[in-house]
């Protein structure tokens, strides 16, 4: 429950416009926070990491930009 709560607090707190979403760090709370924000309908969506493991995960996602 926790980690979804992060996930949505940090979206009330960008701005996030037409231009979409950057999020840097595919770990399980960029994970979380990118499911959130496809579910809000931010698009683009984009996530930064430098890990294949997560870069993989992120791409599962179905995100615009890995």
């Amino acid at each position: 429950m926790e980690p979804t709560a992060v996930a949505i607090h940090a979206l009330k707190r960008v701005t996030h416009d037409e231009g979409g979403l950057v999020i840097i760090g595919a770990g399980p709370i960029g994970l979380l926070t990118a499911l959130v924000a496809k579910a809000q309908g931010i698009s683009p969506l984009s996530i930064l990491d430098i890990r294949d493991g997560r870069l993989r995960a992120a791409q599962s996602l179905g995100l615009d930009n890995v």
